[in-house]
Parts: structure tokens; sequence; C-alpha cells
């Protein structure tokens, strides 16, 4: 029985003990990261340890494992993206970044998620230059073989006049409009050309009949202008 009301002055002292700390609001972490604790410094260990032994709980100290963070425009966090930045060879054109060739920086997450999986730029090494120079030749062949057919298909369109028939309101003014796809079809069914619709360039659908010059982008050096005709019918 001695040894029982012992122990429970113990736990009523304990329990005491940690009302008292926890009166107060959270606390920033006593140590900064990298402190080392002297088992010796009694003053300090009574931050942390009970009289009887017992650690206090890290809720009530405020002490914790991880290092405070820093806050956003703070050096720390200045220097960490620096830190983490990854130098990378470019082996496509990437939109807002650069172009096949450069050598580019980058957050190490951006390449890792994005520019290195999708085989858009590799480590700047031996290697990565040699395979670098081996894709612009291949590049080089498609693009002349993409320019050749491109003036093929342009000689196709040369002197070509398409006639659109549409239902008018007045004579003038069109039921719907006619658009890139009306077009194409009457491309493929009059002059007997195929082209797909997304090479036809407009600003917006024609509303009333009349004769438009239409621009017809086969390749950015190949723009051959076909004439349309939109009428009543």
């Amino acid at each position: 029985m001695p040894m029982q009301k012992k122990n429970n002055r113990r736990e009523r002292r304990d329990r005491d003990s940690e009302s008292e700390l926890l009166g107060a609001r959270k606390r920033q972490c006593p140590l900064a990261a990298g402190d080392l604790v002297d088992i010796n410094d009694i003053e300090l260990l009574k931050h942390f340890v009970t009289e009887y032994g017992q650690i206090i709980p890290a809720r009530i100290t405020g002490v914790t494992a991880e290092p405070p963070r820093p806050q956003h425009g703070s050096a720390g966090l200045t220097e960490g993206k620096k830190e983490m930045a990854t130098e990378l060879l470019l082996l496509s054109d990437v939109e807002h970044l650069g172009k096949a060739g450069e050598v580019v920086k980058v957050a190490d997450g951006y390449a890792r998620n994005y520019l290195l999986p999708k085989d858009l730029a590799a480590p700047v090494t031996k290697n990565a230059l040699n395979r670098l120079a081996k894709l612009r030749k291949i590049r080089e062949e498609q693009e002349k073989m993409e320019l050749a057919e491109a003036n093929a298909k342009a000689a196709e369109l040369k002197d070509v006049a398409v006639t659109v028939r549409a239902k008018t309101v007045d004579g003038v003014r069109l039921y719907g409009s006619v658009g890139a796809a009306e077009i194409v079809a009457a491309l493929k069914e009059g002059n007997k050309v195929e082209l797909d619709k997304s090479r036809i360039v407009l600003d917006e659908p024609f509303k009333e009949t009349g004769t438009f010059d239409v621009t017809v982008k086969l390749h950015a050096k190949v723009q051959p202008v076909i004439k349309v005709f939109v009428v009543e019918g």
C-alpha cells in the first residue's frame, strides 16, 4: 500500500507539471537544427525530463526532430532552389524553355517528372551530344521528305478554284456558314484533291455568298492560295 500511494503521488505531480506546461500556446522548438544536448546541463534537461526521469511529450516541450521550414521568399528557400537545379541538354524544342541542342538549367522535379521521361532532354554527357547529332540528321531527312510532299500537293492545287453551294436567306446571307469542312469536301468532289481540313486557314467561316482567297498551309514554307466561290444552291 505505501508503494502504491507513492506511485500515485508521482503520477499526480507529473500530471500537474504537464498541465502547467500545456497552459502556454504551441511553442517554437527551443533547439536549433543540429544542436546537441549536454546531458550534464541539469537546467536544460528540466525542460524535457521530469524529476522522476520521465520524458515530457514533444507536444508540450515543442521539440521536433525536423528543423523549421523556411518561409516563402526566405533565403533558405532560395538556396534550396539553387541546389535543386539540374543542367540538361535539350534533345527537342521545348516551348518556353529552349531549342534542341541548348543546355538549360531546370528544377530537379521538372527534369525528373517531365523532360527525362518524355525523352525531351538528357544529362550533358558525350553520349548525349552524339545522340543529339544523330537526331538532327534524322530530323533533317524528315524535313526534306515533308517539304517534298508539300511541294507535290501544292502543284495539285495550282490554279485550283473551288465552288461551294449553300442555301441563303436572301440570295446573299447564308442560312448557316461555310467553313473548312465544306471547302475540303468540295475540293475532293470537284477537283479530286484530298486535303485535311486542318490545312485550311480561315479567320472565321463564310456567312455570305462571294469569292474568297483561301490559304492552304501545307508546310511552314509552302502555303498556296486557292479561289473559293460560295454560291447559292
